[in-house]
């Protein structure tokens, strides 16, 4: 059994491995680029401060394109074929309206969570810290059963 040597960590290295992470926002693409495994790239993740930030700013870089293709998609729409007897005979622009909605509310309220996802459920910012010591037993047993579903989601 061989195992593949990692390339050691480099300027070249660690430019080709943001690169990849910019384009594409995928770890393991970035550490073939770079020639390293993925446990390298966390150990080195880890010893070298710049490596870290400049990783976390290829990731921020690429959810910034991700978010102006939805913002495009969610606007202009995409073109679908519309179908007759069979026959494509012409094209229809579609918005997406759900996508406008998520990022609306995801600007809008970037912090708050909905309680259970429910439509029309009340925001509940979820960057407070709540003294729980205060709740009696059967404040905290809704709780636990209002949390289980949350829970089990993940």
């Amino acid at each position: 059994m061989t195992t593949k040597r990692s390339a050691k960590y480099t300027a070249k290295a660690v430019q080709r491995f943001c690169d990849s992470l910019r384009k594409h926002g995928v770890v393991s693409k970035a550490c073939s680029a770079a020639g390293w495994s993925r446990t390298k790239a966390y150990e080195y993740r880890e010893a070298f401060e710049d490596f870290a930030n400049a990783w976390n700013e290829a990731l921020e870089d690429n959810t910034d394109a991700i978010e102006a293709e939805a913002i495009k998609l969610a606007k202009l729409g995409e073109l679908e074929p519309v179908w007759y007897q069979g026959k494509q005979v012409g094209k229809v622009r579609r918005k997406s309206e759900r996508l406008m909605e998520f990022m609306l509310e995801r600007r809008r309220y970037p912090r708050v969570t909905r309680l259970g996802g429910e439509k029309g459920a009340a925001p509940i910012p979820i960057d407070q810290q709540y003294d729980l010591s205060k709740l009696t037993d059967q404040q905290l047993e809704q709780l636990r059963a209002l949390l289980a579903p949350v829970a089990i989601a993940r």
